[in-house]
């Protein structure tokens, strides 16, 4: 899968490092064009267990040999209970861990407590004859640094090749294929139990959309050889993607019936954990969660070590990264899912009307159309449209001379103020593929012009000419 950053003029970063660098407002490209066709205004009939349900069967039939990683969270505690209280089949269980830098249980210096106050406790408890289950110690691996292959071929450049996070067990996750005993002739998936799907409240409205944080923890590399990184929430299938839209209307239902606001989003996670998941085998503890890019709780214990060779590359990426742009970076995001979609006119206190915002989604060469139906925010009431002109056009920036295409736009049902956006499947086939903005103009028989409508089209290629 591709994952990449780009900007208002569709340049393509293939690393958030670069991304940064340009110093231009860049998004995450993490599956566009699959969650562009999402209709999230429609909420699923299925519960979410039934999604899950749905989703554990899906990857048990794609794949010869399904592989789970368990850390002791709640997220990937949820996708284990979809497996095994519906009967289906998980090859192995992998736990990762500094599990021999803890000097004794019920410490929560490097995260293991997780794994061994929740999973352990999990994994007794339950009846896995025929499941592998395996205990990776990655600390004995750094007493030799220059076999990580991230190391082996960037040196004190490797902080500029990984992901958000560039903590120590990273070295690990880089090269994960090489850790994991499996049968390269073998079609095999490991699960990744991220992330959370987090509703966001705008001026335009309630939304959700992805960070790099979650989609490239542990690894971006989504597919190796014959081994191919399945994430159970966010993937890119039709049932994957339900998932994801029956979360958020969820999450959007305890929003609306949450008198204070700033309440909900302060005990966001927990009202998360208590109703998105319903666990069978609730968590007996929980460990703090990293918020540093470069140094992860899971790593505490290299603070003891500051004398060794890994701690001394690991220090000279990071100079050399902060150097160039400094430790203190913000992630980036994809781009906004809306999950409600209001055209209007919307009334600021002045009276002045501004424009809504939205993303839209077009097939090269196929017939592009749009209905828009003006509304006046103050009474809800339609907007007469009897003798105006409206006009629309894409360009590829802000700042672009030349028009992309023209949108044609006609009156469709004055009295309700809605108004019809098309292109023909010929005009669309000239369009390159990409992401371009546009808006939409409207001038009224005072010849007031407005702008009502504006946003971005992405243009996907069409492949059938």
């Amino acid at each position: 899968m591709n994952i990449h950053f780009y900007d208002d003029c569709d340049n393509i970063y293939t690393n958030h490092i670069d991304a940064i660098k340009s110093k231009k407002t860049c998004k995450l490209y993490y599956q566009d064009a699959v969650y562009d066709k999402v209709n999230w205004k429609a909420d699923t009939n299925l519960s979410l267990n039934q999604l899950y349900k749905l989703r554990a069967q899906e990857i048990r039939d794609t794949y010869e040999y399904v592989i789970l990683f368990l850390s002791g969270g709640v997220d990937s505690r949820n996708v284990f209970e979809s497996f095994y209280y519906n009967n289906i089949h998980i090859d192995e269980i992998v736990c990762v861990g500094a599990f021999s830098q803890d000097k004794y249980r019920g410490s929560v210096e490097n995260n293991n407590d997780e794994i061994f106050m929740n999973t352990n406790t999990l994994l007794d408890s339950v009846f896995l004859p025929n499941t592998k289950i395996t205990y990776i110690d990655y600390t004995k691996l750094f007493t030799q640094p220059y076999e990580f292959e991230l190391i082996k071929k960037y040196e004190d450049q490797w902080a500029y090749h990984l992901s958000y996070f560039k903590s120590f067990h990273l070295f690990f996750w880089y090269e994960i294929q090489k850790h994991l005993n499996i049968d390269n002739s073998m079609k095999t998936c490991y699960i990744m139990g991220v992330a959370k799907t987090i509703l966001n409240v705008d001026s335009i409205g309630p939304h959700i959309h992805f960070s790099e944080r979650d989609v490239t923890d542990f690894s971006s590399c989504y597919s190796m050889n014959n081994l191919t990184r399945e994430n159970f929430y966010f993937g890119a299938t039709n049932i994957a993607t339900e998932i994801v839209k029956k979360q958020a209307h969820l999450m959007l239902y305890l929003y609306n019936n949450t008198e204070n606001k700033k309440e909900f989003f302060t005990e966001y996670f927990n009202m998360y954990n208590k109703y998105v998941y319903d666990l069978k085998n609730p968590l007996i503890m929980k460990t703090r969660k990293t918020t540093c890019a470069f140094f992860s709780h899971r790593d505490t214990y290299m603070k003891n070590h500051a004398n060794s060779e890994i701690y001394k590359i690991w220090y000279e990426g990071l100079q050399k990264l902060s150097n160039d742009i400094g430790l203190y970076y913000n992630p980036h995001f994809s781009k906004k899912y809306y999950i409600t979609w209001i055209y209007k006119y919307e009334y600021n206190t002045t009276g002045r009307k501004m424009s809504a915002y939205v993303e839209l989604y077009l097939d090269q060469g196929t017939t592009f159309n749009n209905i828009i139906n003006l509304t006046d925010d103050v009474n809800n009431t339609p907007i007469n449209i009897s003798g105006y002109t409206v006009t629309s056009q894409m360009r590829r920036s802000y700042y672009s001379a030349n028009i992309s295409a023209n949108i044609t736009c006609t009156l469709s049902n004055v009295a309700n103020g809605e108004i019809t956006m098309t292109m023909t499947a010929a005009n669309t086939a000239n369009i390159k593929p990409g992401r371009y903005l546009f808006d939409v103009k409207t001038s009224d028989i005072y010849n007031t012009i407005s702008r009502v409508l504006e946003g971005t089209i992405t243009v996907s290629p069409q492949i059938t000419k």
